[in-house]
């Protein structure tokens, strides 16, 4: 059993590119949970159409796949650097703004 901690970085780490890989880490594994609860949902919905046809089709399996879907491309997005959201950076520049009030 390996007993060396890797979740901090170390001396020979660079600590953008290990909070990165942590981030993209985090991502697939939503990803992974987004699949296999959709997957899941799916199932129970096509169970239920096939136990009672006469029952409405409405597909509600893709309502909960496009919203989350919407929060996961988001995650995403951040975590590969496609959309860039700084927090450091919108700190400090909402602290210029208070200070020129």
């Amino acid at each position: 059993m390996d007993t060396k901690n890797t979740s901090a970085p170390n001396a020979n780490r660079d600590e953008f590119v290990w909070r990165m890989a942590q981030h993209r880490a985090k991502f697939q594994k939503h990803l992974l949970v987004y699949g296999l609860v959709n997957a899941l949902l799916w199932g129970i919905w096509a169970f239920t159409v096939v136990q009672e046809p006469s029952a409405s089709r409405h597909v509600w399996p893709l309502a909960v796949m496009f919203w989350w879907g919407i929060g996961l491309g988001i995650q995403g997005l951040t975590a590969y650097g496609i959309w860039k959201f700084d927090e450091k950076a919108i700190a400090e520049k909402e602290y210029q703004k208070m200070m020129n009030r």
